[in-house]
C-alpha cells in the first residue's frame, strides 16, 4: 500500500509565535557574538536556530535542545562578563566541548532537513534516539563544565572560602548551576517549593532571560528553571549537581550542630515505612540516644526533602510538634535529622491498650488531651508559617502522628506536595481534628445502633464491644466539632482539674463517666441512645423499664414497670406519624410522601390516589416519645440502683483496683434500660382499578426533559405501529380513584379504609373497592432506648453512689402532644412533624393497658 503525505496546516497563530521567538533569539545570539569566549558557539547557535525554522517533525524537541543551550551560554556571559582577568584554560577547554557538541547538533539537523521526507518517517524511530543521544551529549557538556568549574575553584581557593563575584554570588552557584528547559507544570511546581524554603529561588529567576521555546503559548521567566521530576534525574548527570549551591550555603546552623556521618551510629533499621515519620531510627551520637530521620530515595528529592524539613524545624518549636537537635552536613551521602523525641509508637495502638485495660473515662481524657494539644500545635505552625485556615486544615488532615515516651502526642509535617493543594470546606479546623481521632477508634467512629454491636474489622469480645460503643457515643458528644469557644473552654477547664489533681500525687483521682457525661449534657449533647430497628408491634410502650438477661439480645428482655404509667416520673410525650405511597411501575421506584388528618378516637386519615393497572405500597409509621432525651438519661442514672436492689440483686464485697471490676450490682443496673421511643410500621399493599388497554402513567419526566412528559412510553414501537400504549384514540385518560386509610398506633384501633373520609369503625373493610385491590401486611414495631455503662453509677473515688428512691407523682399525668406533619417539611421521603396540637390520650392509654395485660 504507498504512502500517503499529509501537510500540516500552518495556522496564522504558529507563524506570529514563531517569529516572535525567533526574532528574540536573534537578538541575544548578536549580544553574544559581541563576547569572544562564547563566540564560537554562539555562531553555530544561531546557524542551528535557522534550520529549525524549517523543521516541520519534531520541532519541539529541537527548540528544546537549543533553548538549553542558549540559556547555558547567557549564564556563561553574565558570570564572566564584568571579570578583567582572563578566563581559566579549563573553562575554554570545556567551552571548546560545548562548541564541539553544538556542531554535532548542527550537522544532524542539516543532514534531516535536507533528506526528503519519506526518508524521515521510515527513519521514524532512528531520528528519536538520535535526538535522545544528543540530549546525552548535551549533559554530558554540562557536566563538564560544570567539573572543570569545580575543579578550577579548588585549585584557586585551596580551604578557604569561595570567592564571592561581584555581583554577590558565590563562584560555586556560578559553576553549578545547570539551565535547560522544563514544561509549565514543573516549573510551577519547583518555584513554589523554592519560595516556601527559602529566596535563593529569585536570585536564579533574576539572572536568567526571559526566553521560552514557541510550543507555550505563554512566556515566563520561570520556564527557564530547571526542575526535574522528585523521581526521574537524567542519566547523564548525577542528581547531587542538580542541587543548587546556594540552598546549601544558605541553609545556616541557627544554633543547631551538624553532623557528619562517621560521627552517628544507627541501631538497626526503621520498622516505620509511612508518613512524615518513615525511615526514622534510633542512633548513638557520642553516647546519646536519639531519634535520626533519614531520607531515602533519589539523591535530588532526598535533599530537596531534607532542605524544607530543616528549614521548617529550625522555626518552629512546641512540645507537640518534632523537636530537632542536629541535622547532617553538605557531604553526607544520606542526608538526616536528629530528633530529641527518642521512643515513639502509634497512636492506635495506645489508644486500644486503654481501651483494653483502662475505662471509658480514661479513654475519654486522653483523647481529649491529644485534641487540644493538636489543636494547639496546629494554631502555632499557622501563625509560625502564616498559613491560612484551608491549608493548615490540609496540613492536619495528611499529617502522621506519634506517642513518645511521656505519652505526649507529637504531630509531623505534612508531605510536601500538600503545598500545591488547593481546597475548600464547609467546616473548620476542630472538625478536622475530631475526625482524625474518632478514626484512632475500632470503628472508625462510626456508631452501632445496639450497645453490643461494633461496625470494628475484629470480633472482640461483648464487654469490649460495649466499651467502644460507649466511647464513640461520648468522644462525639464531648469533642468539639466547631471553634465554639464556650465548648473549648469546658473541656480545657476539665482536663486543668485533672492535670492538677495529678501533681498531687499518688491519692489524685480521675473524673468519674458521671462527671464527663453531665458536662456534656451542659454543652447541649445529647445521650447515648439505643436502636431496635425489628421488634414486636404493640408489645412495648414509652416508660418500660427493664434489663437484659444475661447480657442477651432484645428478645430476653424483662419489664420491671412502666415509669410513666406507675407515676414513678413525668416526661412530655410526643405522637407524631409520617406516611409514603411508592410506586413500583416507574424504574426507580417513585416516593410520594402523604398528608395525614385527625380523626376521631386517636386515629389518623390518610388519602391515597390510585391509579389504573398500577401497583403501590403504602408504607405509614406512628411513633410516640420523650420529647427530651436529657430526662430519661438523668432518670435512669439517678434510679437504675434503687429498681436494681429492689428486684433482690445485693452487690458483692469486691476490692477495686485502678481498672473496676464492677460488682454484680453495677453490671445488672449497666443492663437496665429505659424505652424512650416506640413505634409501630403499618404497610399496604394496593392494586389500581383494572382498565383494558391502558398502560400505567408514568408521572416521573424523562431525563433532560424540564419537566414534560415523555411521548413515547416503555414497550412501545414509535409511529407506525399498532400497539396500545397510554390511552386509547381520542379517549379521556381514566381518572384516579382515591381510597381513604385510618390507622392508629394503638393496637385496639385496627387500621380500616373505604371511599370516603368517614369511616366505618364497627364492620371490617372489603378487600376490594371501587375495583381496587387493598392488602395488608403484618405490623412492624421498633423502638429506641437508654442504656448505660456500668462506670456511669462509680463516683469519683470509684465507690457506688447511694440509690435515690423516686417519689410517686399519680396526681401528675403525662402530657402528650401530637405532631400533624406537612408535606413541604418532609426530609428524605418521610415528613417530619411541624405542628403541634394537644390530644384526648385516655384512649391511647387504654391500649397501652390491654396490649400489656395481655
Amino acid at each position: 500500500m504507498p504512502l500517503r503525505y499529509i501537510r500540516r496546516k500552518v495556522t496564522a497563530d504558529n507563524v506570529v509565535t514563531v517569529a516572535i521567538a525567533t526574532t528574540a533569539v536573534t537578538v541575544n545570539l548578536a549580544a553574544l557574538a559581541s563576547f569572544p569566549p562564547v563566540a564560537l558557539p554562539a555562531a553555530i547557535l544561531l546557524r542551528i536556530f535557522q534550520i529549525i525554522r524549517n523543521v516541520q517533525t519534531n520541532q519541539e524537541q529541537c527548540y528544546e535542545l537549543a533553548f538549553r543551550c542558549l540559556s547555558f551560554l547567557d549564564l556563561i556571559k553574565d558570570q564572566v562578563a564584568d571579570r578583567s582577568t582572563r578566563m581559566p584554560p579549563t573553562l575554554d577547554d570545556a567551552l571548546q566541548k560545548f562548541a564541539n557538541t553544538l556542531e554535532s547538533i548542527h550537522s544532524f539537523l542539516m543532514s534531516q532537513a535536507e533528506s526528503k521526507w519519506r526518508t524521515r518517517l521510515i527513519r521514524k524511530g532512528t531520528v528519536q534516539a538520535a535526538l535522545e543521544d544528543l540530549n546525552l551529549k548535551l549533559n554530558d557538556a554540562f557536566s563538564a563544565f560544570q567539573i572543570a568549574t569545580l575543579i578550577n575553584i579548588h585549585y584557586t581557593v585551596g580551604d578557604g572560602p569561595a570567592v564571592a563575584s561581584p555581583n554577590g554570588e558565590s563562584a560555586a552557584l556560578s559553576a553549578s548551576y545547570q539551565p535547560s528547559l522544563s514544561n509549565g507544570a514543573d516549573a510551577s511546581s519547583h518555584v513554589s517549593d523554592r519560595r516556601y524554603i527559602g529566596p535563593s529561588a529569585q536570585s536564579f529567576r533574576q539572572s536568567i532571560g526571559p526566553l521560552e521555546p514557541p510550543s507555550s503559548m505563554q512566556p515566563s521567566a520561570d520556564e527557564l528553571i530547571y526542575d526535574p521530576p522528585g523521581e526521574v534525574v537524567s542519566s547523564g548527570i548525577d542528581g547531587d549537581l542538580l542541587l543548587s549551591e546556594e540552598e546549601l550555603e544558605e541553609l545556616e546552623d541557627n544554633g543547631f550542630r551538624r553532623y557528619e556521618q562517621p560521627h552517628v551510629s544507627f541501631k538497626g533499621g526503621s520498622r516505620i515505612k509511612e508518613g512524615w515519620w518513615a525511615g526514622a531510627r534510633q542512633a548513638d551520637i557520642e553516647g546519646r540516644i536519639l531519634l535520626a530521620k533519614t531520607y531515602e530515595g533519589s539523591s535530588y528529592a532526598a535533599q530537596k526533602k531534607w532542605i524544607r524539613d530543616v528549614k521548617i524545624l529550625q522555626n518552629v518549636f512546641h512540645p507537640n510538634l518534632p523537636q530537632m537537635v542536629g541535622f547532617s552536613g553538605e557531604e553526607c551521602p544520606t542526608p538526616f535529622i536528629l530528633l530529641a523525641n527518642v521512643q515513639t509508637r502509634l497512636p492506635q495502638a495506645l489508644v486500644l491498650d486503654k481501651i483494653k485495660n483502662g475505662t471509658v473515662a480514661e479513654c475519654v481524657l486522653l483523647i481529649s488531651r491529644f485534641y487540644l494539644d493538636h489543636m494547639d500545635a496546629a494554631l502555632y505552625l499557622q501563625r509560625q508559617l502564616n498559613l491560612s485556615d484551608s491549608k493548615i486544615q490540609d496540613y492536619v488532615e495528611k499529617a502522621s502522628f506519634r506517642i513518645d515516651g511521656q505519652q505526649t502526642l507529637v504531630m509531623g509535617l505534612p508531605p510536601p506536595e500538600v503545598d500545591h493543594w488547593m481546597s475548600a470546606r464547609n467546616y473548620d479546623l476542630a472538625h478536622s481534628i475530631r475526625k482524625a481521632y474518632l478514626d484512632l477508634l475500632p470503628n472508625r467512629g462510626m456508631l452501632s445502633e445496639k450497645p453490643y454491636e461494633t461496625k470494628a474489622e475484629s470480633e472482640p469480645s461483648i464487654d469490649i464491644r460495649r466499651k467502644i460503643n460507649h466511647l464513640t457515643h461520648t468522644l462525639k458528644a464531648f469533642l468539639p466539632g466547631s471553634h465554639s469557644s464556650t465548648h473549648v473552654s469546658k473541656l480545657q477547664e476539665l482536663l486543668s482539674a485533672y492535670e492538677d489533681e495529678i501533681d498531687l500525687g499518688p491519692t489524685a483521682t480521675t473524673p468519674s463517666l458521671r462527671e464527663i457525661r453531665t458536662v456534656a449534657l451542659q454543652l447541649g449533647a445529647n445521650p447515648p441512645i439505643w436502636r431496635e430497628p425489628l421488634v414486636p408491634a404493640y408489645k412495648y410502650s414509652v416508660g418500660d423499664l427493664g434489663y437484659l438477661e444475661k447480657g442477651g439480645d432484645f428478645s430476653s428482655f424483662k419489664l420491671i414497670c412502666n415509669v410513666l404509667r406507675d407515676g414513678h416520673a413525668t416526661f412530655q410525650t410526643v405522637q407524631s406519624q409520617h406516611g409514603t405511597q411508592i410506586q413500583w411501575h416507574c424504574a426507580p421506584p417513585m416516593q410520594v410522601p402523604l398528608d395525614s388528618f385527625p380523626c376521631p378516637g386517636s386515629r389518623q386519615g390518610w388519602a391515597v390516589a390510585l391509579e389504573p393497572n398500577v401497583d403501590y405500597t403504602v408504607s405509614i409509621a406512628h411513633e410516640e416519645r420523650v420529647d427530651i432525651a436529657n430526662d430519661i438519661w438523668k432518670f435512669l442514672l439517678n434510679f437504675s440502683q434503687y429498681y436494681a436492689k429492689k428486684q433482690g440483686v445485693e452487690p458483692e464485697e469486691l476490692i477495686l483496683s485502678k481498672v473496676p471490676f464492677y460488682p454484680l450490682r453495677f453490671l445488672f443496673t449497666a443492663s437496665t434500660l429505659l424505652v424512650n421511643r416506640v413505634g409501630v410500621d403499618l404497610r399496604f399493599r394496593m392494586k389500581g382499578p383494572f382498565v383494558p388497554f391502558v398502560q400505567p402513567h408514568y408521572h416521573q419526566p424523562a431525563p433532560f426533559s424540564l419537566g414534560h412528559q415523555p411521548h413515547m412510553l416503555p414497550m412501545s414501537h414509535g409511529f407506525g405501529h399498532h400497539q396500545h400504549t397510554g390511552h386509547p384514540f381520542n379517549a379521556r385518560p381514566a381518572p384516579p380513584i382515591i381510597i381513604y386509610l385510618s390507622t392508629s398506633i394503638d393496637k385496639v384501633h385496627e387500621p380500616t379504609w373505604s371511599q370516603s373520609p368517614v369511616f366505618d369503625f364497627e364492620s371490617r373493610p372489603p378487600h376490594s373497592i371501587a375495583n381496587c385491590m387493598i392488602g395488608t401486611e403484618g405490623p412492624l414495631g421498633f423502638l429506641n432506648y437508654v442504656q448505660l455503662y456500668a462506670e456511669d453509677f462509680l463516683g469519683a473515688e470509684g465507690n457506688s453512689l447511694q440509690p435515690l428512691q423516686p417519689v410517686l407523682k399519680r396526681e401528675r399525668k403525662p402530657s402528650k402532644s401530637t405532631k400533624i406533619p406537612l408535606r413541604s417539611a418532609h426530609v428524605g421521603g418521610w415528613t417530619q412533624s411541624t405542628r403541634h396540637r394537644q390530644s384526648n390520650t385516655s384512649a391511647s392509654n387504654l391500649g397501652r393497658k390491654h396490649s400489656s395485660k395481655k
